[in-house]
């Protein structure tokens, strides 16, 4: 999710919370990662000067943030290594390889912060 900040004219408050928009990507197992790669280019405004050839980007990393508010919660990240060939899970001194009928848990409403790979071909 983005933590939304809104800045009330009135009060002079600062107004923060929580959404919780889900990123999906498709599963793709052709792909060594597992996902299909996403496609940045469509977001850019007409004229824009595209960023690569082809606008594709693989997902390699997912910070979640677990917890209602924007305030309070918990913070994991599940990772792609490269070596081992396999999806990880961190949560804090807990590590586990993910299996890949877990794939699907990478992306969830909770997916804060997306690291992504430029594919150039």
């Amino acid at each position: 999710p983005a933590f939304g900040r809104q800045l009330d004219v009135l009060n002079g408050s600062l107004v923060c919370t929580k959404i919780e928009t889900r990123v999906e990507l498709d599963l793709d197992v052709s792909r060594q990662r597992g996902f299909a790669p996403l496609r940045l280019d469509r977001w850019l405004a007409e004229g824009a000067p595209a960023t690569t050839a082809t606008g594709l980007y693989e997902l390699y990393g997912v910070v979640q943030h677990l917890g209602r508010s924007p305030f309070s919660g918990h913070y994991v990240a599940s990772c792609w290594h490269e070596a081992s060939g396999a999806w990880w899970h961190f949560n804090d001194s807990t590590v586990n390889r993910m299996s890949d009928t877990q794939l699907g848990d990478v992306l969830t409403g909770g997916s804060y912060v997306l690291f992504l790979d430029r594919v150039d071909s």
